[in-house]
Protein backbone atom coordinates (compact mmCIF):
# COMPACT_ATOMS: atom_id res chain seq x y z
CA UNK A 1 0.00 0.00 0.00
CA UNK A 2 2.72 2.61 0.83
CA UNK A 3 3.89 2.12 -2.82
CA UNK A 4 1.06 3.27 -4.22
CA UNK A 5 1.28 6.99 -2.45
CA UNK A 6 4.53 7.99 -4.41
CA UNK A 7 4.20 11.38 -5.98
CA UNK A 8 7.55 11.72 -7.16
CA UNK A 9 9.13 10.48 -10.54
CA UNK A 10 12.04 7.78 -10.01
CA UNK A 11 15.54 9.68 -10.86
CA UNK A 12 15.98 7.81 -13.87
CA UNK A 13 12.76 10.12 -15.63
CA UNK A 14 15.10 12.58 -16.25
CA UNK A 15 12.95 13.68 -19.57
CA UNK A 16 9.86 14.90 -18.06
CA UNK A 17 10.34 14.84 -13.86
CA UNK A 18 6.30 13.88 -14.19
CA UNK A 19 5.69 10.31 -12.15
CA UNK A 20 4.34 7.59 -13.95
CA UNK A 21 5.23 8.47 -17.91
CA UNK A 22 7.92 7.87 -20.19
CA UNK A 23 9.10 8.96 -23.84
CA UNK A 24 8.87 6.42 -27.04
CA UNK A 25 11.41 7.63 -29.07
CA UNK A 26 10.11 4.32 -31.35
CA UNK A 27 6.30 6.22 -31.56
CA UNK A 28 8.08 9.83 -30.81
CA UNK A 29 5.07 10.21 -27.85
CA UNK A 30 4.54 10.09 -24.53
CA UNK A 31 3.44 7.35 -22.99
CA UNK A 32 1.57 6.19 -19.70
CA UNK A 33 2.03 3.25 -17.16
CA UNK A 34 1.64 2.03 -14.21
CA UNK A 35 2.36 -1.32 -12.36
CA UNK A 36 -0.05 -3.40 -10.42
CA UNK A 37 0.91 -6.84 -8.76
CA UNK A 38 4.01 -6.79 -11.19
CA UNK A 39 1.83 -6.37 -14.20
CA UNK A 40 2.10 -3.86 -16.25
CA UNK A 41 -1.04 -1.48 -17.44
CA UNK A 42 -0.53 0.69 -20.52
CA UNK A 43 -2.83 3.96 -20.82
CA UNK A 44 -2.21 4.86 -24.48
CA UNK A 45 0.38 7.32 -25.93
CA UNK A 46 0.01 11.30 -26.12
CA UNK A 47 1.43 14.41 -27.83
CA UNK A 48 3.14 16.10 -24.71
CA UNK A 49 3.99 14.70 -21.35
CA UNK A 50 1.02 16.78 -19.37
CA UNK A 51 -1.59 14.79 -21.43
CA UNK A 52 -0.10 11.07 -20.52
CA UNK A 53 0.69 11.98 -16.81
CA UNK A 54 -3.07 12.64 -16.67
CA UNK A 55 -3.53 9.50 -17.94
CA UNK A 56 -1.58 7.81 -15.73
CA UNK A 57 -3.56 9.76 -12.90
CA UNK A 58 -7.18 8.15 -14.24
CA UNK A 59 -5.12 5.09 -14.37
CA UNK A 60 -3.47 5.07 -10.80
CA UNK A 61 -7.20 6.21 -9.44
CA UNK A 62 -8.32 3.25 -10.97
CA UNK A 63 -6.37 0.54 -10.68
CA UNK A 64 -4.34 1.83 -6.78
CA UNK A 65 -7.56 1.43 -4.30
CA UNK A 66 -4.92 3.06 -1.44
CA UNK A 67 -3.57 5.77 -3.57
CA UNK A 68 -4.10 8.83 -1.89
CA UNK A 69 -5.27 10.69 -5.41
Amino acid sequence: GNSQNRVKAQSNNKKSGLLGIYYSAANRQWGAKIVVNKKQHHGGFYDTPEAAHNAYINLKRELHPFGML
